[in-house]
């Protein structure tokens, strides 16, 4: 289960005990993945998640400084996409299938975030 706050993003593990936050160096990320984590994680330190979508083996994060994508659960991050992302759903069939409120609109894309087809304008809706 994961949370995205206005700190970061935040999980409660498998046995449901406590919230912790999803970092490097969280000792619970490195017993999970049977190795130490890295030092860093790109996902910007204490900027709000603004929205979060999850498919099986990816998390999709929502922040002031565009969509991020992680493949190992949020330990480490991939900036998708510089952009204003509002609401977002991601295809738990295709995880690189993802809908978006963006930039006036409903847009689609179909590569993980890097590229955007504007489907539906607000108006329309």
């Amino acid at each position: 289960l994961y949370a995205g706050t206005q700190a970061g993003l935040t999980r409660v593990p498998d046995c449901f005990c406590r919230w912790q936050d999803v970092t490097a160096g969280n000792a619970m990320d490195a017993l999970a993945a049977g190795e130490t984590p890295p030092s860093t994680a790109p996902l910007p330190n204490g900027e709000p998640v603004a929205t979060l979508a999850l498919a099986p083996e990816r998390i999709y994060a929502g922040l002031t400084s565009g969509l991020w994508a992680s493949t190992d659960g949020g330990v480490n991050w991939a900036l998708a996409y510089t952009g204003a992302i509002g609401a977002l759903a991601v295809n738990s069939s295709d995880p690189l299938s993802l809908a978006a409120a963006r930039d006036g609109g409903l847009s689609i894309s179909r590569d993980g975030g890097a590229t955007w087809t504007l489907s539906t304008p607000f108006k329309d809706i």
